[in-house]
Formats: C-alpha cells, structure tokens, sequence
C-alpha cells in the first residue's frame, strides 16, 4: 500500500503536537481550546445545542437523542472527562 503524503504530514503534526504537551489529553485539549478562542472565529458546539433541546423535553440538560440527516440516530452526551483507549496511551517511560 503507497503512503499518502498529505496523511504523513497531518500525523507528524499531530505527534508534534502531543508532544508539545507529554502527551497530556487534558493539556493538548486545552491548548486547542485557547487557539479557538484567540482565533476569533466562531465555535459551534453540537452539544450545547443538545443539551438546550433537552433540557426544554425533560428539564435536566445532559443528553439527547435524535434523528441524523439520513435517517441514522444521534445520541449526544455531556462527559466529564476524555479516555484514551490503553493501546493508545504513551508511556513515560
């Protein structure tokens, strides 16, 4: 199978940028959080808007379920915290 070149440039960025931050899920996330902001660009967030939807259904805010573009079912939930697979974490060894 040939390598994309285009592929290999946005996973060394990626890697690049993980680095940047030990590989810290939290810190890469908040770093990409402060870039958006200072971008001045608007943020759209799915589920905001879900959480709107829900709380005017039910009263409480935290999910939502519904119908996708094509017939397909979205589920949209609040979560507190992000996990990475164990395969995928690094060591800090």
């Amino acid at each position: 199978m040939s390598r994309d070149p285009i592929v290999d440039e946005v996973r060394r960025a990626r890697e690049s940028e993980a680095a940047k931050h030990r590989f810290d899920v939290k810190a890469i996330l908040s770093a990409a959080k402060k870039r958006q902001r200072r971008s001045g660009r608007r943020v759209v967030s799915f589920v905001q808007e879900a959480q709107k939807l829900n709380a005017r259904r039910t009263g409480s805010g935290i999910a939502a379920t519904g119908s996708a573009p094509g017939g397909g079912q979205v589920e949209l939930t609040r979560r507190r915290s992000l996990a990475l697979p164990a395969a995928s974490r690094r060591s800090s060894d």
